[in-house]
């Protein structure tokens, strides 16, 4: 088995080959790419080998498209980003979609099927449609951009995520709105909109992960025909699971090791507001 891990920031890098190099036996097992993983280039040739892609609270900070719809008559809008010329202030300004990745996940999120929806969703929608009110809504582009990628690259592979499906405190307007947070005087403070963020704040955004589930089918069918895989393509298909933590420790952790004198157990009692992701293809015969 081998181990790679995907790290942008060279300081990261290097500070985890470091950590797993100090036990000698791992040198031959472990390797570090320091480059963009949504980035098709870095990826090289397509292999075909089995492989699992862990990514553990990795798409709460991937980026997101906002998009705008006036009510539920008029089509969605792309937001973007104005600087005033008299100041430093951004505003946000509606247009048509021209983004393709934009474009493409709409399309999923029109189509997302009745049954994959929570009831609180569902009940938003109907408000919207009913009462014609306007919408705003956070699209995880970048999470489609990093998994089509991944399948085009590797198109056996199976998905291990753990992310956050509920963020609290959330003051930032919008469907899976991000939580945006920053220190002031050793006290965290939330945020009310990103617009004023400069580089000095944590933004965290929430996995749907109903909504996950349908962008991975979609990625992996799109990667598949576009290498024009059409011999196993009828047949291939993407299974996937969506566990809260506390079962997904319970199947696979030996959770005995964590037990505290009190009772309490991490592993099982905290993360609540976290759940995994299981993908993989399988064929039918």
């Amino acid at each position: 088995m081998k181990y790679i891990s995907i790290e942008i920031s060279r300081a990261l890098a290097n500070a985890q080959l470091k950590t797993v190099h100090s036990e000698r036996m791992h040198k031959s097992h472990f390797s570090v790419e320091c480059r963009d993983a949504c980035s098709q280039e870095g990826w090289g040739k397509v292999d075909e080998n089995p492989c699992f892609v862990i990514m553990l609270e990795v798409l709460d900070n991937q980026p997101h498209d906002l998009i705008y719809k006036v009510n539920s008559s008029f089509p969605w809008l792309e937001t973007r980003l104005l600087k005033r010329p008299e100041s430093e202030v951004l505003v946000e300004i509606h247009k048509p979609v021209e983004d393709p990745w934009i474009q493409r996940c709409i399309k999923i999120l029109e189509h997302e099927k009745p049954e994959l929806t929570s009831w609180l969703a569902s009940m938003k929608k109907f408000f919207h449609k009913g009462f014609r009110v306007s919408r705003k809504a956070w699209i995880p582009t970048g999470c489609m951009q990093l998994l089509e990628g991944l399948y085009t690259s590797h198109p056996n592979l199976s998905l291990i995520i753990c992310d956050f499906n509920i963020l609290p405190d959330v003051q930032v307007p919008g469907e899976r709105a991000p939580l945006v947070a920053k220190k002031k005087d050793g006290v965290t403070v939330d945020l009310s909109s990103y617009l004023d963020v400069k580089g000095d704040a944590d933004i965290f955004f929430p996995t749907d992960f109903q909504l996950l589930r349908q962008i991975d089918r979609h990625c992996y069918s799109s990667a598949r025909a576009n290498m024009q895989i059409h011999d196993d393509f009828s047949r291939a298909q993407r299974q996937s699971l969506i566990v809260p933590v506390s079962e997904f420790m319970k199947k696979y952790a030996d959770f005995s090791k964590t037990q505290t004198m009190d009772g309490f157990n991490p592993l099982l009692d905290d993360y609540s507001n976290m759940q995994f992701f299981l993908s993989k293809y399988f064929y039918n015969s």
